[in-house]
């Protein structure tokens, strides 16, 4: 899950601590399965470096090819 930036902090981990716990509910982790899902949850810090590492990442191979937006 994504929120807005500057969301106050305390509120932040009231969410995380929240999903965290339903993502651990076997008849979620059943549907997210069964959609093809990994129900994975985490700290927000985790989730921020992954999406940093992999616009990075992406980027490069993008800028590599030559791939252009139509």
């Amino acid at each position: 899950m994504l929120s807005p930036k500057g969301l106050p902090a305390d509120v932040v981990k009231t969410l995380n601590g929240h999903f965290n716990e339903i993502l651990k509910m076997a008849d979620v982790q059943g549907r997210m399965t069964a959609l093809a899902l990994l129900p994975v949850g985490g700290e927000p810090a985790a989730l921020t470096r992954l999406i940093t590492d992999n616009f990075t990442r992406y980027g490069r191979v993008i800028k590599d090819a030559g791939i252009q937006a139509d």
